[in-house]
């Protein structure tokens, strides 16, 4: 059951790094706001995981603390536990802000969206299958285990 419930967990988080996505490229197009700006309102926006996230990559940007916003990303995803495919998504967002110009971090930004909306239909495809089999496993470990403590 806990398996099943993770997984939902998972795609929630991706459902809502794709709206956090979708939010930073309208920030950035209509006000070219700069980064520790940008992830301190998504931060703000976005609550659980993924506003923890950006609390630390905010802070991170705005103390200068690594080189780029790659280093930042991955001293951030330090201080979080997330899923794999969000973790992975979110290290791809970190790589492709603050090394271009706004039309290339546009671009970038834009590539990151279309992996997290095919991870996330992927997921969402797989969803049925997967939560039924582990809410089906947990029911059957539960019994096994009923039958051997009888």
């Amino acid at each position: 059951m806990w398996m099943a419930a993770s997984y939902r967990a998972q795609e929630r988080q991706l459902r809502q790094l794709l709206q956090s996505l979708d939010w930073m490229e309208c920030e950035l197009t209509c006000r070219a706001t700069d980064l520790p700006l940008l992830f301190f309102g998504a931060a703000e926006r976005f609550r659980g995981s993924l506003g923890d996230l950006f609390s630390a990559m905010a802070r991170s940007l705005s103390a200068r603390a690594a080189p780029d916003a790659a280093c930042c990303m991955q001293e951030a995803m330090a201080c979080v536990s997330l899923p794999r495919k969000v973790r992975d998504t979110a290290a791809a967002l970190g790589t492709s802000l603050g090394e271009f110009h706004l039309e290339g971090q546009l671009r970038q930004l834009r590539g990151v969206r279309a992996d997290c909306a095919r991870i996330l239909e992927e997921h969402t495809n797989n969803r049925d299958n997967r939560v039924r089999s582990y809410q089906t496993l947990g029911l059957c470990g539960g019994l096994a285990l009923a039958i051997l403590l009888m």
